[in-house]
């Protein structure tokens, strides 16, 4: 009697007589690896859009470095990173089509979105070692956010990603992370965001509750300064954390120059072990949240504030962080807001005030003051 085959083998098989009957692009049974460009020996894909609408849906996308006019929609667990062996070395580009892009999405409060990569109700997406570049986007709505990469209520890990110039008239988003009835889980790591004109990495639930964990560590964020001939009518900022979203934000360094580094606003977690450069504020604290932020280093450049308090503070810890060159402006200014002690044990050097603005008898419990010129000042008008 002729030895079956197991089971388990027969899919693969299948799959392999397939492309050699066919001539299909290069499929590699075990993994279902897809090649997108002529770097690699056999068949390959013209675009990763293609790649990823082809059937069987592929676990991977290699992708030959190269520019990519293309506004891709992702919405099955995938792996897309650049191929390199061999000659295939260099940069993959993902660029808006010519025509420009299309607002293709809407976010939880309303506002359109033309995203440059949309992973949609799906999990398990993975991006790696690929640029996002936001030229020439040529979007005609004032009001739509343009995204260089969008998670909407999906689960993934973005690894080694650049994204740049995301920009539309202050509407430009570098990562956007949104949350969903899913409850998503996104880490985005040692990733280069810059060349924006919004946020960089922005996460955000229109729900009370949250709906999103997202880990944001050892990314390199630098916000440009504001485009010149317009009126800001939003708080630009490198890192924004919105209600409705879980955030560990970890050693990550971040470079403001004229506005925030990191907005918090309602978002709960765990700020920590960050740089943020230049920055005004270094930290602005929007909403109150159940979120610490601590052991962070808020380097300034001579003058301004280092953290802003926007609004009363009765869940929000703001511990242990070293505020440095705030010589013509404060360390952390309070706005006459209640803070319920949860402001302490931070450490102020050459700062002009370091605290400013606070209500009588705000407590300086475990902090530390070093060529500081005046270490509390009252609000006259609280």
């Amino acid at each position: 009697m002729p030895r079956l085959l197991p089971s388990r083998l027969l899919p693969a098989l299948r799959l392999a007589t397939a492309a050699l009957i066919l001539g299909a692009p290069t499929l590699r049974a075990a993994d279902l690896t897809y090649v997108v460009g002529p770097c690699d020996t056999g068949k390959f894909f013209a675009t990763i859009q293609s790649a990823l609408n082809a059937t069987p849906a592929p676990t991977t996308v290699e992708v030959c470095p190269g520019t990519y006019p293309e506004q891709l929609v992702i919405t099955k667990p995938v792996t897309i990173e650049a191929l390199e062996s061999g000659s295939a070395q260099g940069l993959v580009v993902v660029l808006p089509p010519s025509g420009g892009l299309i607002s293709n999405a809407t976010d939880d409060f309303g506002s359109g979105v033309a995203a440059q990569v949309l992973v949609l109700a799906t999990r398990d997406v993975t991006l790696r070692n690929l640029v996002i570049d936001g030229t020439g986007n040529h979007i005609s709505s004032a009001d739509d956010l343009v995204a260089g990469l969008y998670y909407e209520d999906s689960s993934g890990i973005v690894d080694h990603v650049t994204t740049r110039y995301q920009q539309h008239s202050v509407h430009g988003v570098g990562i956007l992370l949104e949350g969903g009835g899913s409850n998503p889980t996104v880490t985005v790591e040692d990733c280069s965001i810059h060349d924006f004109d919004y946020v960089g990495i922005l996460t955000e639930t229109n729900a009370s509750r949250s709906e999103l964990t997202a880990t944001i560590k050892e990314n390199v964020v630098v916000l440009p300064p504001p485009p010149t001939g317009l009126t800001l009518k939003v708080f630009r900022s490198g890192l924004y954390f919105r209600t409705g979203s879980t955030v560990s934000a970890t050693d990550n360094d971040i470079n403001a120059q004229a506005d925030a580094g990191i907005t918090l606003s309602g978002a709960q977690g765990v700020v920590s072990g960050n740089t943020i450069a230049s920055g005004i504020p270094a930290a602005y604290i929007q909403a109150d949240g159940a979120i610490s932020f601590e052991s962070n280093k808020l380097v300034g450049a001579g003058g301004g504030m280092a953290i802003g308090i926007g609004a009363p503070i009765a869940a929000t810890q703001i511990q242990n962080n070293r505020i440095t060159n705030r010589q013509k402006g404060q360390g952390i200014y309070f706005d006459c807001h209640a803070s319920d002690g949860l402001v302490n044990s931070n450490t102020f050097m050459d700062v002009g005030i370091a605290l400013d603005d606070v209500l009588a008898g705000t407590s300086t419990a475990g902090d530390s003051f070093y060529d500081v010129a005046q270490e509390v000042q009252e609000g006259t008008s609280c």
